[in-house]
């Protein structure tokens, strides 16, 4: 082998290929939920979920496939990026959506504050475009032989100023959901985790080129939304759903 074992992770994670393969598990998932309701409670509640995170995602991982393609053929990597970048709203608040129904609100102050927080990103967004600001990536980043794919919100400057209140909604729903009861806390609280992995890892990830992880990360999304869905299926079989939403009012 002429590559070391975390180089070829990272070739098949950050790529062209590693998006369209991403794709392809959320058309799968999406055309599963779709078709099937399933008996169970959880299943029930999980499914306008699963549905609404499908296509966030799919949105997102388009944009990253189009990247790549404005990097093979040369041409319109700044106009591809006006048209992605804001996706990453519609996956954050598709995954904030399942701690604001775990808790019963969606009216609470990090609500607000994560929606007013993606009303300035996109203004901000927007303003830099028109003005031509190189804020707005117009090729790749490459390092050593690593080619990186460049996002607005990739610059230092953006990401100080929005990621705070962009991940606040998951890290209090991490803080929630600690002392799990009903099977969709447990789903929620792995899905906090997996997050928060996630970010960590891609922070370390922009810093070094080493590529992107969240084509690992939708595949555990819907791989732990499958598990906890599949397991209340078979409690169900056995013994009647006991993963019912409303359960925990009498907490």
């Amino acid at each position: 082998l002429t590559q070391e074992p975390w180089e070829i992770v990272a070739d098949m994670c950050f790529s062209r290929a590693a998006a369209l393969a991403t794709l392809a598990w959320l058309d799968v998932h999406l055309a599963f939920y779709a078709a099937s309701v399933g008996r169970s409670n959880l299943a029930k509640e999980v499914r306008p979920f699963a549905m609404m995170l499908c296509t966030a995602f799919m949105v997102m991982e388009s944009f990253d496939a189009a990247l790549w393609h404005a990097v093979d053929e040369s041409r319109c990597y700044d106009l591809v990026s006006l048209a992605g970048t804001l996706s990453i709203l519609a996956t954050m608040g598709s995954l904030s959506a399942m701690v604001w129904y775990l808790r019963g609100s969606f009216n609470d102050w990090d609500s607000r504050l994560f929606f007013l927080n993606a009303a300035v990103l996109s203004l901000t967004f927007w303003i830099s475009a028109e003005s031509d600001s190189a804020l707005i990536p117009r090729s790749p980043r490459v390092v050593g032989t690593a080619l990186r794919q460049l996002w607005f919100s990739d610059d230092w400057r953006i990401g100080l100023a929005f990621t705070p209140l962009y991940c606040l909604p998951l890290m209090r729903g991490l803080w929630d959901s600690r002392k799990c009861r009903s099977r969709f806390e447990h789903l929620v609280h792995h899905i906090c985790v997996g997050t928060v992995v996630t970010w960590v890892v891609s922070i370390a990830a922009s810093g070094t080129a080493w590529g992107s992880s969240w084509c690992f990360f939708a595949a555990y999304l819907f791989a732990v939304m499958d598990a906890h869905v599949i397991l209340a299926e078979l409690d169900f079989a056995a013994a009647g759903d006991t993963s019912v939403h409303a359960d925990r009012s009498a907490k």
